[in-house]
């Protein structure tokens, strides 16, 4: 073999390496590409499965709740295409489970101040909200998005349940405040919540809440103290009862004796 020929081989050889190292970088690429996008969905669906979740009781409403799950619908869809395995179709069926069975209407605790039970439950609800709120705007700054005005009034939703949740944190505050100072220095706080709460008042959605706590301040509230007045037909009634006359002295019998 003659020089020229060795230097084409080589050649050759090289450009053959280089095409198949073009080839496997490009199939990594892709391979990469793929498992990124997988991430990203996954994260997708545990941000909304962690709203689920947090947003229970008084803050999950039918379109809400309707709304992610539509959401999480269609990143399992997206998901299935790149994930063909038994645990990505078992968790899109469920998701259509859920999604056809909405929770049932919230019905406000009778005789409570509050729409959470205490206040780690009022934190957790408020973190869950802050989560909502950010991941909401997220989907307003992605272009593929069209249905804005859904997610418009989504995000309404989420500031009126901040300034709720606001509220609640006053509330327990003079709760705590009753149970430690007393009912008379509470009072004052009680009825700054109940001002804040009436602003609030979005689509009466809190009369049952304004109700219970205009109750409670009426219960707490000091009676004025008013001396108790005699009833005149009552005065008059005793003095004509001869049982109730007062009986006369010896002097005084002696007087009227013939």
């Amino acid at each position: 073999m003659t020089s020229a020929e060795t230097g084409m081989l080589i050649v050759a050889v090289i450009g053959a390496l280089a095409g198949t190292a073009f080839v496997i970088q490009g199939l990594e690429n892709q391979r990469q590409q793929k498992k990124a996008i997988t991430q990203a969905i996954r994260s997708e669906i545990r941000t909304v499965q962690e709203l689920v979740e947090g947003l229970t009781g008084p803050f999950m409403t039918e379109s809400l709740y309707r709304f992610l799950h539509q959401y999480m619908l269609l990143q399992w869809k997206r998901l299935l295409e790149l994930d063909h395995s038994s645990h990505t179709q078992t968790s899109l069926q469920a998701c259509q489970q859920a999604m056809s069975s909405p929770p049932a209407n919230y019905n406000y605790p009778a005789g409570s101040l509050t729409l959470c039970s205490d206040r780690a439950a009022a934190l957790k609800a408020t973190s869950a909200i802050k989560l909502l709120a950010k991941w909401l705007n997220g989907l307003l700054k992605q272009s593929a998005q069209t249905n804005k005005k859904v997610i418009h009034e989504q995000l309404k939703y989420a500031k009126i349940c901040y300034e709720k949740l606001k509220i609640e944190g006053m509330l327990f505050d003079a709760i705590e405040c009753e149970q430690t100072r007393g009912a008379s220095v509470a009072l004052y706080q009680y009825q700054n919540c109940l001002n804040a709460l009436e602003q609030l008042d979005y689509r009466q959605q809190l009369d049952r809440q304004l109700y219970e706590l205009r109750t409670h301040m009426d219960n707490i509230a000091e009676p004025s103290e008013q001396p108790d007045s005699a009833d005149p037909e009552q005065a008059n009634t005793e003095l004509n009862d001869p049982d109730n006359l007062p009986e006369a002295s010896s002097q005084d019998k002696g007087k009227h004796l013939p």
